[in-house]
């Protein structure tokens, strides 16, 4: 693989902090975390603080100096997961995204970075959100731990299955359960409910960030929810709004 002269990414803003302010040694790194394109850190850092105000709204004691260090925690620990999570896909999608327009530059496929590189930074993040994990209570430990398998499995969703945008609404939306639990030692029905309903609010925005790619994914052989929805994708994206 030959390096890009210009790493900037086709899909990032030309003035993102990391570009403008990086070194250009660990950029790549800063990149292959979509540190440059910080919406995606949002639509996971989000639904975490759900989860606490959820909590602490079911039971208003639970509004403490407690909760307020799980938002920062969730805050910090969502970008590095998000990272993590960003790695690990790329890792495992170099080949595909080698193919497709918007992603042909990345880290990996451009060949900034190597594969075995991309697995150090991704041991390196997980091992900073181990350290704020474990400062949470047993049961959000637990189901810390238990968010890894939908980390894992959702890069390869698209390769079975014409929905992982539902696999990845799993994944991103975990840290309600995970927040709330760490908020208030238990789950009950308004977390998994709030839960399942995060999961149709990511089918519904992803299904719309797919469809960019539409004609590469048909080639690469990459399925998807905005292909299933393609004939008729207003009636199908009202129903998970809704």
């Amino acid at each position: 693989m030959h390096k890009f002269f210009n790493d900037k990414l086709i899909d990032a803003q030309s003035n993102n902090w990391v570009d403008l302010y990086v070194p250009k040694g660990i950029r790549p790194f800063f990149k292959l975390s979509r540190l440059d394109r910080p919406i995606g850190s949002w639509l996971l850092i989000i639904p975490c603080w759900w989860g606490v105000f959820l909590s602490t709204n079911v039971d208003p004691n639970l509004l403490n100096g407690n909760s307020l260090y799980i938002l920062v925690a969730c805050y910090i620990g969502g970008l590095l997961m998000r990272g993590a999570g960003c790695t690990w896909n790329d890792i495992t999608d170099a080949k595909l995204d080698a193919k497709v327009f918007r992603t042909k530059n990345r880290p990996i496929p451009a060949g900034n970075v190597s594969k075995s590189q991309a697995f150090l930074w991704l041991i390196l993040q997980c091992c900073l959100a181990f350290g704020i994990l474990v400062t949470f209570n047993r049961l959000a430990i637990i189901l810390g731990f238990l968010s890894l398998i939908t980390v894992v499995i959702y890069p390869f969703a698209k390769r079975f299955t014409y929905w992982p945008q539902f696999f990845l609404g799993l994944s991103f939306n975990w840290g309600i359960l995970l927040a709330y639990a760490a908020n208030s030692g238990t789950l009950d029905y308004f977390s998994v409910g709030l839960y399942i309903s995060a999961i149709a609010w990511t089918i519904f925005y992803d299904t719309i960030y797919s469809f960019q790619d539409l004609d590469d994914d048909k080639e690469v052989g990459i399925r998807s929810t905005g292909i299933l929805f393609e004939a008729n994708p207003k009636q199908y994206l009202t129903v998970f709004i809704v």
